[in-house]
């Protein structure tokens, strides 16, 4: 079986929380995403998974692919990341919207 994040491969191994609202968390809970990967739902139907991964740039995207849906909740060098593209895509979209 091949598990994604397994492209890009960092220097240094990062635990890794994301959580997961209600309503992805049974799409998020349908796929195993890493080997490392353990999950614990919340009472309110929300999931968090965590794992270990190395190197960042991969699992980035994968959490950008979850926007509206998913938070990060540790590393804080993850969650920096994830807010930069967001801010980037924001400026990106409010520049299109003056065209």
């Amino acid at each position: 079986m091949r598990l994604p994040w397994a492209v890009y491969r960092g220097s240094e191994t990062h635990d890794v929380k994301v959580w997961f609202s209600r309503e992805a968390a049974p799409l998020v809970l349908e796929t195993v995403w890493h080997r490392t990967q353990k999950s614990k739902r919340g009472r309110d139907g929300s999931v968090v998974l965590s794992f270990q991964v190395d190197g960042l740039e991969e699992i980035t995207r994968w959490v950008l692919g979850w926007t509206g849906d998913a938070r990060v909740l540790s590393p804080r060098e993850l969650y920096e990341r994830v807010v930069e593209r967001l801010e980037t895509a924001l400026e990106l979209h409010a520049d299109a919207a003056e065209d």
